[in-house]
């Protein structure tokens, strides 16, 4: 029975410090972005990764990642209400990345 319990007990702060993780983990792909955006962005761009429209877009995309992972992770600590909101913008944008391009 103890063995379970802690097992809940774990999954329950893990669970709780979810928004946490997910603000920093967006901040983090956010900074690679900006400091590093060819090396960022070589999955998905390709050899245009190193193309200077392709450098912008990432770090465009990058500031947006910090915005959103930031505030989550800001959120989190000071307003618990907002938290919700900002992961609904985030998986909002990533929507939209999927979508296909005009």
């Amino acid at each position: 029975m103890a063995f379970g319990s802690t097992s809940s007990a774990r999954r329950s702060t893990l669970v709780r410090r979810l928004p946490e993780i997910v603000g920093l983990a967006r901040t983090a792909i956010g900074v690679a972005h900006m400091i590093a955006p060819t090396r960022a962005n070589d999955l998905i761009a390709g050899p245009d990764a190193a193309r200077a429209t392709a450098r912008a877009t990432a770090r465009t995309f990058g500031i947006r990642e910090i915005y959103i992972g930031g505030g989550l992770f800001a959120a989190t600590l000071c307003a618990p209400t907002s938290v919700r909101t900002l992961l609904r913008a985030g998986v909002a944008v990533d929507v939209c990345d999927t979508g296909p391009s005009p």
